[in-house]
C-alpha cells in the first residue's frame, strides 16, 4: 500500500508540473489543458496505480525538462545558473531511475547551448564542469553503490545498448513499420480523441516554430530521440506501453497546446 501511494503521489505530482511546463509555454489555459490530457490517460493512471519505478522517472524528467525550460527562458545570470544546476541534478539522479534516463543528456546539452552567460557570444567549455559535476552528484544520490561497483554497472549498461542494437527490430520488422506499431500503441494510451489533438498541437507548433523554438527544441529532442531508439533499435515484436510512457506527459503539451488553439480560434469567430 505504501509503495503505491508513493506511485499516485508522484503520478499527481506529474500531472501539476505538466500544468506548469505548459503555462510557462503557452499560458494558463493551454497549461491546464496540457494536465487534463495527461491526467485522462488511461495508461499514465494504470501505471501510477502500482509500485514501480516508471512513476518515479516520469516525475524527475519532467522536472527536469521544466527546470531546462525555465533556465532557457530566464534573463537574469544568477537565476538562470540555479535553474540549469537544478536540471542537471535531476538529469543524474533520472538516470539512477532507469537505463534510458542518460538520455536526457540531450536536453541538458542543449539547455547549456542555449544559456549563454549575458556579455558572451557563447558558453564556455569550462563552465561546463560544474554542471557535469552536479549531474554525477545526481547520479550518485540515486545509485551510490556506483562508488563500489562501477565496474559491474558499466558492462550491465553496455550489454544492454549491445544486445538491444545487434537484435533490434529492424531484424525483424521494417523500420516504419516498427514506428507505425509505436504510433498505434501511443493512440491506445491517449484515446483517439486526444490523439488527434497532439497530432493538431504537433502542426501548430511545426507551423509556429519559429516562435519560442529553443524551449522546444529542449523539450522534443528528448521526445524524439527517446522514441527513435525505443521503436528502431531495440528489439520489440509487440509494442509495449512501458516503453514509451516516458515521453507521453511531453506528448500532452500538444494536446493542450492545440485545445487552447481552438479555443483561441472559435473567440476569433465569435461575432461581436
Amino acid at each position: 500500500i505504501y509503495g503505491r501511494s508513493v506511485s499516485a503521489l508522484l503520478g499527481g505530482l506529474t500531472v501539476i508540473l505538466i500544468y506548469l511546463l505548459g503555462k510557462e509555454l503557452y499560458g494558463q489555459r493551454a497549461g491546464l489543458l496540457s494536465a487534463a490530457s495527461l491526467a485522462l490517460c488511461m495508461d499514465i493512471v494504470g501505471i501510477n496505480h502500482f509500485a514501480k519505478y516508471i512513476s518515479l522517472l516520469n516525475f524527475s524528467s519532467v522536472l527536469t525538462i521544466l527546470l531546462c525550460v525555465k533556465a532557457v527562458r530566464t534573463a537574469e545570470d544568477r537565476r538562470r545558473r540555479a535553474f540549469l544546476l537544478g536540471a542537471f541534478l535531476c538529469g543524474g539522479f533520472s538516470a539512477s531511475i532507469q537505463i534510458n534516463g542518460p538520455l536526457l543528456l540531450l536536453p541538458l546539452g542543449l539547455t547549456f547551448l542555449f544559456s549563454k552567460p549575458s556579455g558572451e557570444s557563447k558558453p564556455s567549455i569550462h563552465l561546463f564542469i560544474p554542471y557535469l559535476a552536479t549531474y554525477l552528484w545526481g547520479l550518485l544520490m540515486g545509485t551510490p553503490s556506483l562508488l563500489t561497483h562501477s565496474t559491474y554497472y558499466f558492462h550491465a549498461v553496455i550489454d544492454k545498448y549491445r544486445l538491444g542494437l545487434l537484435t533490434g527490430s529492424v531484424d525483424t520488422l521494417s523500420p516504419l513499420i516498427s514506428i507505425l506499431n509505436y504510433l498505434f500503441e501511443l493512440a491506445s494510451v491517449f484515446g483517439i480523441p486526444l490523439f488527434l489533438c497532439v497530432a493538431g498541437g504537433g502542426v501548430v507548433s511545426a507551423i509556429h516554430w519559429k516562435k519560442e523554438w529553443k524551449p522546444h527544441a529542449v523539450i522534443y529532442s528528448f521526445v524524439v530521440c527517446y522514441f527513435l531508439i525505443m521503436t528502431l533499435f531495440f528489439e520489440d515484436k509487440f509494442p509495449q506501453t512501458k516503453h514509451i510512457i516516458a515521453i507521453v506527459p511531453f506528448l500532452s503539451l500538444l494536446s493542450g497546446r492545440f485545445m487552447d488553439h481552438l479555443l483561441n480560434q472559435s473567440y476569433r469567430l465569435k461575432p461581436v
